[in-house]
């Protein structure tokens, strides 16, 4: 635990220095409202600060990368991976996609051996390289949105089901493509990562979902849905079994699915942080708008006397701030794309995780939502007005402890039987158990 929580102080370090040169949360320099949208900073061509970003951006590549690789028998399926990748070489039947299958059939062939940590290796680079683009191009904050993709556990995560991770970090690189409507290239990338692993697909429908403006009655609809769900729970997970027959007889499969109170805890609170900033930004606006109507009205009753006049600027003052108000609900429910996308994304993901928690590992569906929580947080914060610098700055503080929190959570149960990332072995220490082909010793 020791060595993880190193690594991530040491990785967040690095990531607050390479994006020294972007908006400062705590300064609360933001370019525009998230009500507005908002715009990322990047240093000039070959100044200092470009050159110091581009050297911290390679040692925070570094620090995540090495140990990853040196890793060895360290996740809860290193081993069952270590077997699929010798009956992928030899053509025997994997339940594994074709992509991966014959991507280490190539480098277990270029090799002249079973070279499984090379295989690791290399999922670990794209990976990690996928996740940190992903982050720098997307975020309006790289060391806000690298903070919490480490605080939330993903990068310690991507120790297992190298398969998945590596979808997910290619699903997270082309959403900016999806968000920019460049819909080839963002299909294109979905179907290549579905040749690693086929949850992907997912994203066909979900993020479309996540962009739509639902109304109320649409809102029931799905209320209604996730009930009937619930209900007809055996007959969903049949066609689930048929969808993904690997899992017919599986350990997984007899275990069933579990509530994940973590999970829906953090989509509560992500909820609850945009209720807060919205409410901020809204009270913002109305002293803004009431600023000058006030002293208007004070000018009025200065030169006017008896009762008449102090009514008449009472009447005035009511009106401008019925009319204030409405024109900040008109603002609150004209969000931005990019905003409402996120907003709907942990929506959805509340929605499947109380819906479809009997469907086992149902975060793997999640997460292709959740992830972008990531970037959602730091615009809502970054997105509240200076006039509420002070309140800002709370909110920033109780975000940052409650994510670091659910960090300190997350690796007090790294070393359970369904994560078992602790405790970290190396291949440069330890040697790797028989697997059961015996193809490896």
């Amino acid at each position: 635990m020791i060595l993880y929580l190193l690594i991530t102080m040491a990785a967040v370090f690095v990531a607050c220095i390479g994006s020294c040169a972007e908006d400062s949360v705590l300064a609360g320099r933001a370019e525009e409202s998230w009500c507005r949208g908002g715009g990322v900073t990047r240093p000039a061509f070959g100044t200092r600060a470009w050159s110091l970003e581009k050297v911290s951006y390679f040692a925070l590549f570094l620090i995540l990368l090495v140990p990853a690789v040196l890793r060895q028998a360290c996740g809860n399926d290193y081993m069952r991976y270590v077997e699929f990748f010798h009956l992928a070489s030899v053509g025997a039947y994997v339940p594994t996609e074709p992509g991966f299958n014959l991507f280490v059939t190539l480098i277990y062939r270029m090799t002249g051996y079973e070279n499984y940590l090379l295989v690791f290796g290399i999922f670990a680079f794209a990976t990690i390289a996928l996740f940190l683009a992903a982050i720098r191009q997307q975020a309006q904050s790289f060391a806000w949105s690298f903070f919490l993709f480490m605080m939330f556990g993903y990068y310690f995560q991507s120790y297992n089901t190298v398969r998945y991770y590596f979808a997910l970090a290619i699903a997270l690189f082309a959403l900016r493509f999806f968000m920019e409507r460049q819909y080839l290239p963002f299909i294109l990338a979905i179907l290549f990562a579905a040749t690693f692993h086929k949850s992907v697909l997912c994203v066909l429908v979900l993020y479309p979902l996540a962009r739509h403006s639902f109304r109320k009655y649409q809102a029931a609809l799905l209320v209604v849905a996730g009930g009937l769900f619930l209900v007809f729970h055996r007959q969903v997970m049949q066609v689930i079994v048929k969808l993904y027959p690997s899992y017919e007889g599986t350990d997984i499969l007899a275990a069933g699915g579990q509530v994940s109170p973590g999970n829906i805890l953090k989509c509560l609170l992500v909820l609850g942080l945009f209720l807060v900033c919205a409410k901020e930004t809204m009270d913002s606006g109305t002293r803004t708008a009431q600023k000058e109507p006030t002293e208007s009205a004070a000018q009025t009753a200065h030169a006017q006397t008896g009762a008449a006049a102090n009514m008449a600027a009472g009447q005035a003052g009511s009106r401008h701030l019925l009319q204030s108000m409405k024109r900040m609900s008109q603002a609150a429910c004209e969000l931005p794309l990019r905003m409402r996308f996120y907003l709907n994304a942990s929506l959805l993901s509340l929605y499947i995780y109380v819906f479809a928690w009997f469907v086992p590992e149902v975060s793997r569906i999640a997460y292709y939502l959740m992830i972008t929580q990531i970037f959602f947080i730091p615009e809502l914060l970054l997105g509240i007005p200076k006039e509420r610098e002070k309140r800002r700055r709370l909110l920033i503080v109780l975000t940052a402890s409650a994510a670091i929190v659910m960090f300190l959570a997350f690796l007090a149960k790294a070393g359970d039987s369904r994560i078992r990332i602790l405790p970290y072995r190396t291949f440069l220490f330890h040697e790797l158990p028989a697997t059961p082909s015996r193809s490896i010793h």
